[in-house]
Order: C-alpha cells, then sequence, then structure tokens
C-alpha cells in the first residue's frame, strides 16, 4: 500500500509540474492568447506550490468578478476564497501594488523627437531634488526620440555607479543609434573630475563595441550644466583612449 502511494504522490506531482510547464510555454509564445483565468493561474503559480491553481483562479475570478478587483482586494477578503491562505492573499496584494505603481509612471513619448538644446533644462529639473549621486542614461534612435531610460540611484553623495552588464544588455535589446549619459554633483561644483573621465571611457567604449555612440555626457549641479560634447572634452577622451588604448590602459594602469 505505501508503494502504491507513493507511486499515486509521484504521478500527481508530475502532472502538476507538466502542465505549469506547458503552460509557461504557451505564454512565452503568446502572452496575449491569455485569457484571464489563465493569466492569473499563471501568477499563483509563485505562490502555491505543487497544487492546481486553475480552481483557485476560477473562485477568486467567480467572488471578484475581474482581476483589478482580485489585485484591489484586502487580505480578509481574499483569504474568504476557498485555497486561499495568507501568503496567497500577500502575493495577489504585492502583484496588486506594484501594477498601481507602474500605471502611475510617466510613459517615454516614443513620438517626441528630443531636442538637445532643452535635455539641459530638463536634466536640471530631474536632479533638482537629488541629494545622492545620481545616474541617468538615455538610448535614443536616429532620430534621437528616446526609446528607453536608465536610471541609476546611489547612497554616496560623491560616487555612483551604472550596472555595466545590465547596461550592456539594454543596448543588445533596444538598439539605440545614440546614447546620453548624465549625472550630477550635490556638491555643487559642475567641473568634470577624473572619475567622470573614466566613467566617459568605459560607457563611450561599451557604446562603440555595442556599435552606439555615445553623443553626450552631461552634468548637473544646481541650476548649471557641463557638457562633454559641447566642451570638445568627449572627442579628445573618444579619440585619446581608442579600443586599443582603452584596454591596455585596464591591465596596466586598472583605470577602472
Amino acid at each position: 500500500l505505501k508503494l502504491c502511494y507513493n507511486m499515486t504522490m509521484n504521478d500527481g506531482k508530475n502532472l502538476h509540474d507538466g502542465h505549469r510547464a506547458r503552460l509557461i510555454e504557451r505564454f512565452n509564445k503568446n502572452p496575449d492568447g491569455f485569457q484571464d483565468h489563465e493569466l492569473l493561474e499563471l501568477l499563483l503559480f509563485n505562490f502555491v506550490p505543487r497544487k492546481n491553481t486553475n480552481d483557485i483562479a476560477h473562485r477568486l475570478l467567480r467572488t471578484f468578478g475581474s482581476i483589478g478587483k482580485i489585485l484591489s482586494a484586502s487580505v480578509e477578503e481574499l483569504c474568504s476564497v476557498n485555497g486561499v491562505g495568507e501568503k496567497v492573499a500577500t502575493g495577489l496584494i504585492l502583484s496588486g501594488q506594484i501594477l498601481k505603481r507602474v500605471s502611475k509612471e510617466k510613459p517615454i513619448d516614443k513620438s517626441e523627437k528630443l531636442s538637445f538644446g532643452a535635455i539641459r533644462d530638463e536634466l536640471i529639473e530631474f536632479f533638482r531634488d537629488s541629494y545622492k549621486e545620481t545616474v541617468v542614461i538615455l538610448l535614443l534612435d536616429k532620430n534621437n526620440v528616446t526609446l528607453s531610460r536608465l536610471t541609476y540611484n546611489s547612497n554616496s553623495i560623491t560616487k555612483s555607479f551604472v550596472d555595466i552588464p545590465e547596461f550592456a544588455n539594454a543596448l543588445a535589446i533596444t538598439r539605440p543609434t545614440y546614447v546620453i549619459l548624465a549625472h550630477n554633483h550635490p556638491s555643487g561644483v559642475v567641473v568634470p573630475s577624473r572619475q567622470d573621465d573614466v566613467a566617459t571611457i568605459k560607457i563611450a567604449e561599451i557604446c562603440a563595441i555595442h556599435g552606439v555612440v555615445l553623443n553626450d555626457h552631461i552634468i548637473v549641479a544646481g541650476n548649471n550644466a557641463y557638457s562633454y560634447r559641447t566642451d570638445g572634452r568627449l572627442e579628445h577622451l573618444t579619440k585619446t583612449y581608442n579600443h586599443e588604448k582603452f584596454f591596455k590602459n585596464i591591465e596596466e594602469k586598472e583605470i577602472l
């Protein structure tokens, strides 16, 4: 009897695993083709291990009427549904909060061409209330339309870091023509430092490897802004540190 019981349990486990794998594969191929109960069933995979979430998804939809109402319900309301415990309720509420935050984000207007004359004022306003050093990277198409925006915050008032693998991945996925690098100096001094030059070289070389042009590096301090491109500093650095010299400096001087 014990042997038969174990076989039944394993068969049930394999059945659920197989169904989950097939559903995930379907979703990856055609996420827009999923019905509401299937989306909810898939979401519940994250909070309900080794159990059939299809029935729970249907009960939730019958109780609340829509995914939106499910994700905005309280813990008590969600837990009143058979099969929903505190862990599942917390996961659903968390998903609702993330959705709410995303809906409040200002979307990038891809129809609006970036004006390089206006970007100075835009960046000054962006950094106005930032008391920690922050980096912003704009990825632009050939018409200077913003495709994506990367932001990196630091816990330091004097140093910020860019996630290089993430940046390289964004270049590979977005395939921009130009990149604009910008960061602030909370100290109020707009003059670029040696570390700023090093960062410029590093980003320029990563862009070059991906066939992208670093259009500018802009530093903002209060109501002032410094442009590497306008000052000629960008051209000087990119000419001085070509690929060969760049990697040689990394090895010999550990410039980065």
